[in-house]
């Protein structure tokens, strides 16, 4: 339950806690009486125990938020360059105009879904967004 709680603290509220626990001599308890006043909380934010374990990550680390390394690793910005200009390239000597995100991925080294991710995410194209431009494509030369 205290984890719950400890993520709901914003880092302003972080900082103010670890003002408070060393302004009442390294009591917890005392703290979070005083941000319950200061806030007008009726519950504490957090528990003792989790007040204390944040104080002790932040005597050893020196930061209060969450540490990097945690969730899912994001694709470098190089890389993110990299598959914009492969996919231009691509595209380029392709007599349609378009180019294969499976050809980038084999040609780059990448996984095929790193390149979809940054189509997704940085270049927000999306498979269900085609747009058929009907000029682009050569005519029959018939009148119908």
């Amino acid at each position: 339950m205290s984890f719950l709680s400890l993520m709901a603290v914003t880092l302003p509220e972080r900082a103010l806690l670890v003002k408070l626990f060393y302004e009442s001599k390294g009591n917890a308890a005392a703290a979070l009486q005083e941000i319950r006043r200061l806030k007008n909380l009726r519950k504490r934010p957090l528990l003792p125990q989790a007040l204390k374990r944040m104080i002790a990550r932040f005597e050893k680390t020196g930061h209060l938020g969450v540490q990097p390394g945690r969730g899912r690793k994001s694709t470098r910005s190089d890389v993110v360059e990299d598959l914009a200009t492969a996919i231009v390239d691509e595209s380029m000597d392709n007599v349609i105009g378009c180019s294969s995100a499976c050809a980038v991925s084999r040609h780059l080294g990448v996984p095929y879904s790193t390149v979809w991710n940054v189509l997704r995410k940085v270049v927000h194209f999306f498979r269900t967004k085609f747009v058929t431009i009907s000029s682009s494509w050569p005519t029959t030369g018939r009148s119908d």
